[in-house]
């Protein structure tokens, strides 16, 4: 398998994303993982999105929800483009694969 090279532009979203989770939602998120075009290696500058998953533990409390906005909204402020674009999950969602029925 490929490794995954980060594209230098979506470096410094990334790592401001991660930063303000860290100081806003301590021990929110678990796990985070880029998806989309990065981790397939069709990323575009200037057209892609940088696609997430962040895995939680537990669901948001409204608080929680209201940080969630405010930092999404300094991303989109400090950071015009790419947009950042991610959902969030529970770790036991991930669990429980659909059976296809």
């Amino acid at each position: 398998m490929k490794s995954m090279i980060i594209p230098k532009e979506i470096r410094k979203p990334v790592q401001k994303y991660l930063a303000l989770v860290d100081r806003n939602l301590p021990e929110m998120i678990v796990a985070f993982y880029i998806v989309g075009s990065v981790a397939l290696g069709d990323y575009q500058e200037g057209l892609s999105d940088i696609d997430f998953v962040a895995v939680c533990d537990r669901p948001f409390s409204a608080d929680e929800l209201d940080k969630t906005d405010g930092l999404h909204q300094t991303l989109a402020e400090e950071f015009v483009k790419p947009d950042f674009d991610g959902v969030y999950v529970l770790r036991d969602q991930l669990r429980n694969v659909p059976d296809g029925t």
